[in-house]
């Protein structure tokens, strides 16, 4: 069965770590350079409490085959898997390993873990309020400091309280998807409306060039209108001039056009009848007639 103790290859990060870090461990412990199996290894994580006469593991790397109220098992135990102990090789290529502290906690524990966690805080500059990374990281540590201390009191307490704490953590894993989801999804629309902005600005600009158009082409045909208008009120004034003076000579003319026809028909007569030896009195009754 494969253990559940983390490697690591520096020293420095992990003695930075384990002494800033609001959750308590042990001092650190030297492995064998030859390979370790699971077996010395539970051995090795399981010194600093007594020598453990049960060579058989009671769980796995889940708990699914944890029994917190069997006799055989201890507080270790437990508390190796929930924090799995830290293994780390040095600058002199020796391997170390690091368990959480198995000790309980006292008045004095608890009142430097609450001056650690407000130091902590203002040491990291973290928000009081909203999405803070630095602080979602300290309030982690300083609450697996609570599980430390409550299963070391109490390991059935501390497996609940344990699973409260991943329940809570996978929670606030998928509020935060979804809130960069939320964010994603907002610049998205944020870009989209910005295009469909630019675009219905371009529109308004071209149609306000068309009404600048139809504005300059409707002042023209208002100017030709009038133009018209005066020209047809020109030709009209010059026709009622004219008519008058049409209505007058007309009857004239054609009066002179009717005496010269009367005068042109008696001379074709005349010379007709001379022709025809007709009598004057014939000529007389003739004329009556016409």
């Amino acid at each position: 069965m494969l253990c559940g103790h983390r490697q690591h290859a520096s020293q420095s990060n992990d003695i930075i770590y384990a002494k800033d870090s609001l959750l308590k461990y042990e001092p650190r412990r030297l492995i064998v350079s030859r390979d370790v199996s699971d077996a010395d290894y539970k051995k090795i994580c399981r010194a600093t409490i007594s020598p453990s006469s049960q060579s058989i593991s009671l769980y796995d790397t889940h708990l699914n085959l944890f029994d917190p109220y069997s006799d055989l098992c201890r507080s270790a135990d437990i508390l190796d898997v929930l924090f799995p102990p830290i293994e780390y090789i040095d600058t002199n290529n020796h391997k170390y390993i690091k368990c959480v502290s198995r000790h309980p906690a006292t008045k004095i524990d608890l009142y430097n873990l609450e001056k650690n966690l407000d130091c902590r805080l203002k040491q990291a500059q973290a928000l009081e309020i909203g999405l803070c990374k630095h602080r979602r990281n300290i309030y982690d540590e300083c609450f697996d400091e609570l599980v430390r201390q409550i299963t070391i009191e109490c390991s059935e307490r501390g497996i609940l309280l344990s699973r409260v704490r991943n329940t809570y953590r996978r929670m606030m894993k998928d509020y935060l998807n979804s809130y960069l989801s939320a964010n994603a999804y907002a610049m998205r629309t944020l870009l989209l409306s910005e295009k469909a902005k630019a675009k219905l600005n371009n529109q308004i600009d071209h149609l306000q060039y068309e009404i600048e158009e139809i504005k300059n082409q409707l002042i023209n045909a208002e100017d030709r209108y009038e133009n018209i208008l005066k020209l047809d009120s020109t030709f009209k004034s010059s026709n009622e001039y004219r008519h008058p003076s049409i209505n007058v000579t007309v009857p004239f003319e054609l009066q002179q056009l009717r005496t010269t026809n009367r005068s042109l028909k008696q001379e074709l007569e005349n010379v007709l009848l001379k022709k025809l030896h007709m009598n004057p009195s014939e000529r007389i009754n003739k004329n009556q007639i016409v």
